[in-house]
């Protein structure tokens, strides 16, 4: 009788997730078991209830979460055989308003020209750009914008939004400074070899 003992399978990769809002939080896992292995996913470390079970690299939609949540990956072989400790993977709710960070770029210019301004915020947040401190209208969807040619000092406004509501908006100044140019200058009469201030 030959008798052939395995390794146990382990978890080898977790994808934790962090999504806007109540709902469902797709968290995966992959095993070190190859293809045809599974993933049980339970609400403890050890213990606990079984709440899913998935193929190794599949997608795990947890149930509907209000809270930051640790859910705990097992790996399973095509043998049955389990890993002997389950995993950490985590499965987060952003209930919070987004904020809005201003890059670093030029904010002034001589006579006239366009301005590339940006900002960032939240992965589960956008960013629009505003011409008006309220109301409005929206200018550009996105971290970048490039402005027109501006000819006068003109005041943008980045805000960002996501499932829970908006930030207030940022004002990004742009300043346009007049070259400066010879106006006038005197004419002088000086005899030769004389020094003219």
């Amino acid at each position: 009788i030959k008798i052939t003992v395995t390794s146990n399978p382990t978890i080898t990769n977790i994808v934790s997730n962090t999504v806007c809002g109540v709902g469902s939080v797709p968290i995966n896992a992959e095993t070190s078991a190859g293809s045809t292995s599974f993933v049980n996913w339970y609400d403890a470390a050890t213990g606990g209830s079984l709440i899913g079970r998935t193929t190794s690299g599949d997608i795990f939609n947890t149930p509907s979460l209000n809270s930051d949540t640790v859910f705990y990956a097992q790996a399973e072989d095509d043998l049955g055989c389990i890993s002997l400790i389950r995993t950490a993977v985590n499965a987060n709710i952003n209930l919070a308003l987004p904020t809005v960070t201003l890059g670093s770029f030029v904010t002034t210019k001589c006579d006239t020209g366009s301005f590339k301004i940006s900002a960032t915020t939240s992965l589960e947040a956008e960013i629009k750009w505003y011409d008006a401190a309220t109301g409005g209208n929206v200018l550009k969807t996105g971290d970048n914008f490039v402005t027109p040619i501006l000819t006068s000092n003109t005041t943008y406004y980045a805000e960002a939004s996501n499932c829970n509501g908006t930030s207030s908006r940022i004002a990004v100044a742009l300043t346009l400074v007049a070259t400066p140019s010879i106006t006038s200058a005197p004419s002088v009469t000086a005899c030769q070899y004389t020094t003219v201030n």
